[in-house]
C-alpha cells in the first residue's frame, strides 16, 4: 500500500521470478509488462534501496524486460 506503482510492478516479477526460480534459472525468458517505467529500470542510475535489491535479485536471471500495452494484453485483463 506504501510502495509506489512502478514498485508495485516490480515487486510482481520479483515475487513471480521467486516461486518459478527452478524453472527460470538458466534460461533465456522474457516479462510482459503493461508499465513503461520498468522497460527503464535497467538503465536508470538512481534507485532506492528496496529497487537496488531487487535489482541484484533480478541480475541472478537471463530476463527481459519489455512493455506490453495493455489494451493489447486481453488474456491478462481477462485473469485479473
Amino acid at each position: 500500500m506504501n510502495y509506489p506503482n512502478h514498485d508495485l510492478e516490480l515487486v510482481v516479477v520479483v515475487f513471480a521470478l521467486m516461486i518459478w526460480r527452478h524453472y527460470l534459472c538458466r534460461a533465456r525468458f522474457e516479462v510482459f509488462s503493461d508499465h513503461k517505467s520498468l522497460k527503464y529500470l535497467f538503465d536508470h542510475k538512481e534507485l532506492n534501496m528496496r529497487q537496488r535489491r531487487w535489482m541484484e535479485f533480478l541480475k541472478d536471471y537471463d530476463l527481459e524486460l519489455l512493455y506490453h500495452l495493455s489494451k493489447a494484453n486481453v488474456v491478462a485483463d481477462a485473469l485479473s
